[in-house]
């Protein structure tokens, strides 16, 4: 699937702390793309479990008890089956085995694809 033009920057939501809090369900099979400086964080929920997205070389998905999982490579799967290349354990029992599709850019941008059966939730002026 072709990536949809850019349609977020993270800069954008500076200063604006309610914008982050309320989260909106990514449109299924879609792609949201967001343009990320480096060290920006971005808040996300697999279904029903928090993360937060921080970019860097890795970028890094860090869930709610703070373990993080560096994310290697162009295309990353996450979902609970261990043929993603992040694989969540058990105890994220609604996370689809399959749940999202992160594709990394060179610029920043990342692309999120929600295939999952519960949903992915980005904060609401992202979507």
């Amino acid at each position: 699937m072709e990536p949809q033009q850019l349609i977020f920057e993270l800069r954008d939501l500076a200063g604006d702390a309610t914008a982050m809090t309320s989260m909106e369900r990514l449109p299924k099979g879609e792609v949201i793309s967001v343009r990320f400086l480096p060290h920006q964080s971005l808040s996300l929920r697999l279904a029903n479990y928090d993360f937060v997205l921080v970019s860097g070389a890795p970028f890094l998905l860090v869930d709610e008890k703070g373990s993080d999982v560096k994310l290697n490579g162009r295309r990353i799967v996450i979902g609970r089956s261990s043929s993603c290349q992040v694989s969540l354990d058990r105890r994220f029992k609604s996370i689809s085995r399959q749940h999202l599709i992160v594709e990394l850019g060179d610029d920043g941008t990342v692309h999120f694809t929600d295939i999952s059966s519960l949903g992915t939730y980005l904060p609401s002026s992202v979507v």
